[in-house]
Parts: structure tokens; C-alpha cells; sequence
């Protein structure tokens, strides 16, 4: 586990190229975000323009908002599955940029084109995986809102606070990607590489559970130094940039997540070693 972690740190230091991927992937997943909750929000300014109380508008009124809602969710849910791709294409993408790195080979943006589009069945695959989970935990984090206070544990009879509700998301998000860490491995392994080992799958669902951990703190830390840029943050551009930046930001455990996935899956590769150093002149033998 000590070498994969230095192994790790190395290339994610010395490599910058490996940052590419994801941070593309968590932009591109930003604005694709930002863009249905601007589209949401216009259509329900619409709807409440086009449908005040004053208005003659017949009786659609009962049954529109839950048809509307029904496409919100619909497009709220094809956006994030859209996300997921995302970051999966970038965690198969770091996984060929590695051994080209290491190598000091020309960098395979064709390659990686190619090989994104022989894997579009089990990145969809994965991703639908991914949102399934991700609803399962929301269900179960809105019961748990809604039944723990009435138990009278830790919690107050008022309701559960915002940091613990971040505590319960963040646990449910760690055991989402510590189950499907080896899915992950089996989806970088080539296909002439032995099976990892039950170690391998260990270190790699650590690994995640470590990542996704950051991830959140990082995007939390944010959420309290808003206060902060305030005085910056006085158009709906500023804000966006500052989020955006949070964004990136709280995606970069990504990065050392998917280059420790990528030499898990190859573990019998030069590149699972740790990196050698040179001697030094004194030390060579005359």
C-alpha cells in the first residue's frame, strides 16, 4: 500500500498532463449543471407568470406541475449520467496517458478516442451504476432526514442539521465507490492481465473511500471561505467563476484516484513499481 501511495504522488506530481482529463470532465460536468438549473429555473419563472392567480388560465393547473416536475427530474437525472460519463471516460483516459508518460512516447489523444469509443457500452454501463446507487443513497439519506430526529439519538427533535446531513451524504457517497472500486479495476485491466487480487481490490476501494472523502472536505472548506470572497462576488458571473473553481477544485482527489486504479489494474506492469532514483555521482563505482 506504501509504494502504490508513492507511486501515486509521483506521477501525479510529476505528470500535470494526467490533471487534463478530469479537469475538462469536471468543467464540462459544471456547466452542464448550471445550465439545467438555469433552465429549470426559467421555465418555473414561466409557468408562475403564465399561471397567477389572477389569471383566467383554465384548470391545466393541477396537473402541469407534476408533469413539469417529472421533466425536471428526468432532465436533472440525464445530466448527471452525462457527468458520470465524464469522469469515467477521464479515469480510462488517465489510464492510457500513464504508461505514454512514463514512457516519454507522444501523447495517444488518438488512442484514447479510440479506446473511449470501444468502452461507451461499459462506461454508460458503469455510469447507469453509479446513478443507481447515488438515488438508492438519497432515498436512504431523505428517510433517515425524516425518521432519526423522532428516535431521540444524536440528533435533535427539531431536525437533523446541515453538517450532519453532509456527514450522512459523504458516508453514503464513501460506500457507493468502496463497492465499486473493483468495477472500476475490472474496467482499466486489459483484457491479457490476470484477475486482481483480493489485496489489489482492498488497496483500490481504500484508495476511493480516501478520495471521495477529500473531495467532499475540499468542496465543504469551500462552502465556508464563501463568505469570505464575498466583496468579489457580486455578479452572477463572479459567482459562477467562484463555484466553478470549487468545483475543479474538490475534483482533483479524482486525479490520484484514477492513476492508483489504473496501476492497481496493472499490477504486474513496470509502472505498479516504485520510481527509481539515480545514484548519486559520488556513489557510482569507479
Amino acid at each position: 500500500m506504501r509504494t502504490l501511495w508513492r507511486t501515486t504522488a509521483y506521477l501525479f506530481w510529476q505528470h500535470p498532463a494526467l490533471w487534463l482529463p478530469v479537469v475538462l470532465a469536471d468543467l464540462i460536468a459544471f456547466c452542464l449543471r448550471s445550465f439545467q438549473a438555469w433552465m429549470t429555473q426559467a421555465v418555473i419563472r414561466s409557468l408562475v407568470a403564465g399561471h397567477s392567480v389572477l389569471s383566467d388560465t383554465p384548470e391545466p393547473l393541477h396537473t402541469l406541475p407534476v408533469a413539469w416536475a417529472a421533466a425536471f427530474g428526468a432532465t436533472r437525472a440525464l445530466v448527471e449520467l452525462l457527468n458520470l460519463c465524464l469522469y469515467t471516460a477521464a479515469m480510462i483516459s488517465i489510464s492510457i496517458l500513464v504508461p505514454a508518460l512514463i514512457a516519454q512516447t507522444k501523447m495517444p489523444w488518438q488512442q484514447i478516442l479510440s479506446a473511449l469509443g470501444e468502452s461507451r457500452l461499459r462506461i454508460l454501463l458503469f455510469s447507469l451504476k453509479i446513478l443507481v446507487l447515488i438515488a438508492v443513497a438519497g432515498i436512504l439519506d431523505i428517510g433517515l432526514i425524516t425518521y432519526l430526529p423522532h428516535l431521540h439519538l444524536m440528533f435533535s427533535p427539531i431536525g437533523i442539521s446541515r453538517d450532519e446531513n453532509i456527514a450522512m451524504i459523504t458516508l453514503f457517497l464513501a460506500t457507493i465507490v468502496w463497492l465499486l472500486a473493483p468495477s472500476a479495476v475490472a474496467i482499466l485491466r486489459p483484457r491479457e492481465s490476470p484477475p486482481v487480487g483480493a489485496i489489489g481490490l482492498r488497496h483500490a476501494r481504500i484508495f476511493a473511500a480516501v478520495s471521495i472523502l477529500s473531495s467532499v472536505a475540499i468542496y465543504f472548506l469551500s462552502t465556508v471561505l464563501r463568505p469570505s470572497f464575498a466583496p468579489l462576488l457580486t455578479t452572477a458571473f463572479g459567482i459562477q467563476v467562484f463555484w466553478g473553481v470549487a468545483s475543479v477544485t474538490s475534483a482533483l482527489p479524482y486525479i490520484p484516484l484514477f492513476i492508483a486504479l489504473c496501476l492497481i489494474a496493472n499490477r504486474d506492469s513496470p509502472l505498479a513499481m516504485p520510481p527509481t532514483v539515480d545514484p548519486a555521482p559520488e556513489n557510482l563505482p569507479a
